[in-house]
């Protein structure tokens, strides 16, 4: 698993469209887990 830091810079930074896939590609095995454990996103709630 790669730090929140390092997760979120490469997909900041990306240049160009093939840099961020292939950051999400590199973070895909682990990507819910950050997300949802380390990171505390829980889900988009919809207004009713």
């Amino acid at each position: 698993m790669v730090t929140q830091n390092q997760t979120l810079d490469k997909v900041y930074t990306a240049k160009n469209h093939e840099e961020l896939m292939d950051a999400y590609k590199d973070w895909a095995v682990e990507y819910e887990a950050d997300t949802v454990d380390r990171f505390g996103y829980d889900r988009v709630r919809h207004a009713q």
